[in-house]
């Protein structure tokens, strides 16, 4: 994700300096206590656990703005980074009234996996314009220009409804292919959900044989049309996506604290799934 590139529409470029360094500067003081407590998590809290940081950072910048003490940068634009990174790292969103940490435990869960995907997060360059994916998902950004169908909840859904948007999923994921100029003859597509979130992926076959999608989703060229994917594939009904060949993974949980808890093992979270189902398809 480092370089030099043109971002969207509006010719915006990088910043090119690590996150982590932009966090030293703005705020001194809790960024070299966060690089402390990361580098030995269990001499602070007994045991390597990424929620458990989160919870002592969190008490300590209270305690520093009950102080009246200048915080550092704003949490919201840190949060947003975050989802950046996971929409161009994991390809995973979210919806709901959640943060970009509920998200990233999804992923990672909370253990040694967690730190580590942290450290690569705060040593990234971003563009210098980042939004909240979880707005672009669901404002009215994306309602006539991307294909994605929205209804209220009051309004009567076509029967095809579904089948239109496993439709548009399908065709956002060959424009994004097209755009990176890859020869491909068979694509392989995997979505898994549950009720706060998603996360799509997908490998193709070209003339290299058989490759993942992480150059794919971490280019910025594509983040709007991995914008577009991510809302159609959560409203696509599961066997209209199963109908165009997407391999759907729907997580039946309804229970909201149960998916956004910060403490998942690692064994219940989308990279360990995405894994699982990479070994099966390959073998």
């Amino acid at each position: 994700m480092g370089g030099d590139y043109v971002y969207g529409d509006e010719g915006v470029g990088m910043i090119n300096e690590f996150l982590i360094d932009r966090k030293a500067k703005d705020d001194p003081e809790g960024t070299a206590l966060l690089l402390k407590v990361m580098e030995r998590p269990a001499m602070y809290f007994g045991a390597t656990r990424f929620d458990y940081m989160q919870h002592f950072l969190s008490g300590y910048d209270f305690v520093r703005w009950e102080n009246n003490v200048n915080s550092g940068p704003s949490y919201q634009l840190e949060w947003w980074l975050l989802e950046y990174w996971l929409l161009h790292t994991q390809s995973a969103t979210f919806h709901g009234s959640l943060n970009g940490f509920s998200l990233f435990t999804r992923c990672f869960g909370c253990g040694q996996e967690a730190f580590d995907a942290y450290r690569v997060f705060l040593n990234t360059s971003f563009p210098e314009k980042v939004d909240s994916i979880c707005s672009e998902l669901y404002g009215h950004k994306y309602g006539g220009e991307r294909n994605i169908v929205r209804y209220d909840w009051e309004d009567d859904v076509p029967a095809d409804h579904y089948q239109k948007l496993a439709q548009a999923v399908l065709d956002h994921i060959n424009e994004i292919i097209r755009r990176a100029d890859l020869i491909y003859d068979q694509l392989r597509v995997y979505v898994c959900r549950d009720s706060y979130f998603v996360q799509v992926r997908f490998m193709l076959r070209g003339e290299s044989g058989w490759t993942d999608d992480s150059e794919l989703i971490a280019n910025p060229e594509n983040h709007d049309l991995l914008v577009a994917i991510h809302a159609n594939a959560e409203y696509a009904g599961t066997e209209a996506l199963q109908n165009f060949g997407i391999e759907v993974f729907d997580k039946d949980e309804t229970d909201a604290e149960f998916v956004v808890r910060q403490d998942r093992p690692y064994s219940e979270t989308f990279a360990f799934d995405y894994e699982r189902w990479r070994k099966e398809f390959f073998n």
